[in-house]
């Protein structure tokens, strides 16, 4: 997944005409959207298809927008989620507050910004964190790697010259007790 990949949106809407609005809103920014008519079908497709996130409606026949928040939260804790309601309901705030969704937008949405800015930013933010991770979990290992090139290979010198570029190497004959201090190019004794 590079950063600039197009965003894959799961779009959860049991209303049609409010289904097909965000659609083409959101299809114009270049989004590529799977819509899911009710809570189970959007966990049916989330299980088998890859997405970078979920925007669903609260209100869901069978399964809540709350409910479907709570089935990813349960596999992915850190996947964003937007919940979306037709009415300001400060329990579904709470519950959404609770759940760690990235935002709650409240319908209508009067422009195509109400809907797109929101999931730019969620998926943008959760693409950074997972190539932080990335980089992070590979400097681990070219660490663990190094430490082990470094306990394998016997003490050596390295001489620089006077412009600190490296010059020589040699095999030292010391003890563990001295080493070789390449700023005063001397050695000490510890």
């Amino acid at each position: 997944m590079n950063i600039n990949d197009p965003i894959r949106m799961l779009l959860v809407e049991d209303d049609p005409d409010s289904l097909e609005a965000m659609i083409n809103m959101s299809q114009r920014r270049g989004l590529v959207v799977t819509r899911a008519f009710s809570g189970e079908e959007a966990v049916d497709l989330f299980n088998l298809k890859d997405y970078d996130i979920v925007v669903t409606d609260i209100r869901l026949p069978g399964l809540s927008g709350v409910e479907v928040l709570r089935h990813v939260r349960n596999q992915h804790p850190l996947f964003p989620v937007i919940l979306i309601t037709g009415y300001d309901s400060l329990d579904s705030a709470i519950q959404a507050v609770r759940l760690s969704a990235q935002d709650y937008i409240i319908k209508p949405l009067d422009q195509i910004e109400d809907l797109v800015a929101p999931v730019q930013r969620a998926v943008s933010a959760h693409r950074l964190f997972l190539e932080n991770r990335r980089i992070t979990d590979e400097l681990k290992r070219y660490r663990v790697q190094q430490d082990a090139l470094m306990r394998s290979i016997k003490d050596f010198v390295f001489i620089f010259d006077k412009d600190g570029r490296f010059f020589e190497q040699q095999q030292t004959a010391f003890s563990t007790r001295q080493r070789y201090c390449r700023h005063h190019r001397e050695i000490h004794c510890e």
